[in-house]
């Protein structure tokens, strides 16, 4: 467990995450928000874009118009790749991924997974983000239904 506030604050993020998708994942979607703003007060750009995720995150599973949510995780790619964050790109890729999957955009689907597992494959990175990019590139391969490869 990390000693810092900054630190703690990244680990409930994930936490909060893993909430939203089976148990009160109204109550994790506004700490989520709480997360963000405090984030922002306190100048931890990380935190603050992985609560942004984490939003995504929520909105892919339980937003009544997923399609709608393109702009949202183009965005959050654009936060990761100022950030300058292998792992927290590869973490917006895997969104950005999953939002082709609702789009049924197979193409897109394959090329922003494909980079986000490269991005991640570094021993060196923190092993919950690249953890975490990994599992949500697997929901999205999961969706093109390629069980017999």
């Amino acid at each position: 467990m990390p000693s810092d506030a900054a630190g703690a604050a990244r680990l409930r993020v994930y936490l909060l995450m893993e909430t939203s998708q089976t148990g009160d994942h109204e109550a994790a979607r506004d700490e989520l928000t709480a997360l963000a703003e405090r984030a922002k007060r306190q100048g931890w750009p990380e935190v603050s874009f992985l609560a942004t995720a984490g939003l995504a995150q929520y909105a892919l599973l339980h937003s009544p118009d997923r399609t709608a949510l393109g702009s949202t995780l183009e965005d959050l790619v654009l936060r990761a790749e100022s950030l300058g964050r292998p792992a927290l790109l590869g973490l917006a890729l895997a969104l950005r991924a999953v939002g082709a999957a609702v789009r049924e955009d197979g193409g897109a689907l394959l090329a922003d997974a494909a980079r986000a597992v490269a991005l991640v494959e570094d021993d060196d990175l923190p092993a919950l983000d690249r953890c975490t990019t990994l599992v949500i590139c697997a929901a999205a391969y999961n969706t093109l239904s390629l069980w017999e490869l």
